[in-house]
This record gives C-alpha cells, structure tokens and sequence, in this order.
C-alpha cells in the first residue's frame, strides 16, 4: 500500500498573470501567498495552493539557494474542479453571471451532485462540483463501489471494465 498523500498544489500555465490574478481573486477571494512578474499563489484554505505561472516564463527551471525547481508548465487547455456545497450552487451561479462569466455547461449527475463548467480568461475548464458520485470518479470515469471494492460506472450499478 502506498503512503498518505494529497495534492497540495495546483498550477495552470497562464498568458497574461495580471488579467488571471484578478480573474481568480475576483471569482474565488482566495489571498495571495505571493506573486511576481512570474508567478501567482493562491491560498486555498490553508491546505491547498493555486499557482498560475505566466506561460514560458521558466523554460530552463529556477535554481534557488535551497535547491533546483525543474522546468515545468503546460500548452494548451487544462482543467480543475473545485469542490462546492450543494446549497451554494445558486449563489455561485449568480456569481458568475454577475461576472459575465458564461456557464459552458451543467451537469447532473446519476447519483447526485451538480457540474458546472466554465472558462477563465486562458479558456482553461473550471468545475464548481456539488460531490456525490463525481467526488470519487477515476480516470474512466467510474466511481469507487464500497461494498464490493471494485469499480461502478456513476449510476449504473454494474461493475467497470479495470484499469490498469
């Protein structure tokens, strides 16, 4: 069995930093832990880290007294869910339509919870997420089953092909 983990951070590779600084202060108030030409760390509850890079800006890695930052940033969309309490979905939505900001899609899923899907400035995907089924969904789109240990597609009730 593996150790205990969890993600801790979170980046998307960004072109304008200003304009996505104020897009996720604006939409989420979460505080900077720091920023610069560079970069942007967003303070996620005090466990988690959003950090936006400016697209291009560390293609040879940054050396630091305490060590080496490999090269690292991504081309092209991403996507991040983020977790929403189901009694919050209407004050979200209302949030962003405040904000122009268009909902792409909604989804509802078999067994409950809510998706919204919408874009940010860099048109990466962002999720607002009331989880039920969604907040165990592996990479083919199953959920975990804790009666049986093995893998159920969301609201089918029929076991999943494995991955491996």
């Amino acid at each position: 069995m593996a150790p205990s983990s969890a993600i801790l951070e979170t980046c998307l590779s960004v072109q304008n930093l200003a304009r996505a600084k104020e897009f996720y202060a604006d939409l989420f108030g979460y505080p900077v832990m720091r920023s610069d030409e560079r970069l942007c760390a967003f303070d996620i509850g005090g466990k988690q880290v959003l950090l936006l890079f400016r697209r291009g800006s560390d293609p040879q890695g940054t050396v630091l007294p305490c060590g080496v930052i490999p090269p690292h940033g991504t081309t092209g969309v991403s996507h991040i869910g983020f977790r929403i309490p189901a009694e919050s979905l209407a004050a979200w939505k209302a949030r962003l339509g405040e904000r122009g900001i268009a909902i792409e899609s909604e989804f509802q899923w078999p067994l409950g919870g809510t998706s919204i899907y919408f874009r940010d400035p860099d048109r990466h995907l962002l999720e607002l997420l009331t989880p039920v089924c969604g907040q165990a969904i592996d990479p083919a789109g199953e959920r975990d089953d804790p009666a049986n240990g093995r893998g159920v597609p969301c609201g089918t009730g029929k076991p999943a092909r494995t991955i491996s």
